[in-house]
C-alpha cells in the first residue's frame, strides 16, 4: 500500500468522525425543536440529517470493504458495486438489507433526483441500486412521500442506528506495514 492509499483510507476514517458529530448534533436539534411534528419546510435539521445519514452509511460500507480487502479502489466504486459486494459478503437479516437499500434510495434521490420535488426525467430511466433492485420513477415518488412526512424521523433514526451498528460489527482492524 502506498502513501496515497493510506491517506485515502485515513481521510475516510477521519471524515466519519466529523459526520458522526454532525449527525448527533442534528438529531439533538430535531428532537429539541420537535421537527418530527412540523412540516418539512419547518424542519431544516431533518433534511440535513437525511443527507448526512444516507452518505454516512456509504462511508461505513466503504470502511467495511476496505478493512476486509485493503482495496483502495473502493473509494471510487459506484454504490451499486459497493452494495453488490457487501450483500455477497455479509448475510444480513431481511430488515437490515431493506434498510440499507432504503438509505441508498434516499441518497440517490437527494443527490440525483431532488427532494422534496424530484424530477423524473427521463421517465424510463431506471436506477439500479443493487443486484435485482432498481429505483423506478414510481418508487422515487413513494420514497419522497415517505421522507416528506417528518413524523417518520424516529423510524428512520432507528433504521440508521441499527444499520450503522451492524456494519460496524463487520469492520476488521486495518494495519499498515512498510
Amino acid at each position: 500500500m502506498n502513501n496515497n492509499q493510506r491517506n485515502d483510507a485515513l481521510s475516510v476514517f477521519g471524515n466519519t468522525n466529523y459526520l458522526d458529530g454532525f449527525i448527533y448534533h442534528l438529531e439533538a436539534q430535531i428532537e429539541l425543536r420537535e421537527e418530527f411534528k412540523r412540516p418539512l419546510n419547518e424542519a431544516p435539521n431533518y433534511y440535513a440529517w437525511l443527507s448526512m445519514t444516507s452518505e454516512r452509511i456509504f462511508y461505513r460500507i466503504r470502511e467495511v470493504h476496505f478493512s476486509k480487502y485493503k482495496d483502495n479502489e473502493v473509494f471510487d466504486h459506484q454504490y451499486k458495486k459497493l452494495l453488490d459486494s457487501l450483500f455477497n459478503d455479509i448475510d444480513f437479516h431481511r430488515e437490515q438489507k431493506e434498510s440499507i437499500i432504503l438509505f441508498a434510495k434516499i441518497r440517490h434521490i437527494l443527490v440525483h433526483k431532488g427532494f422534496p420535488n424530484p424530477h423524473i426525467v427521463p421517465a424510463g430511466n431506471l436506477r439500479p441500486i443493487t443486484k435485482g433492485v432498481v429505483l423506478t420513477p414510481e418508487e422515487t415518488k413513494e420514497v419522497c412521500e415517505y421522507l416528506f412526512n417528518t413524523s417518520n424521523f424516529n423510524t428512520l433514526k432507528a433504521k440508521y442506528t441499527a444499520i450503522t451498528k451492524e456494519l460496524k460489527s463487520h469492520l476488521l482492524p486495518v494495519i499498515w506495514y512498510g
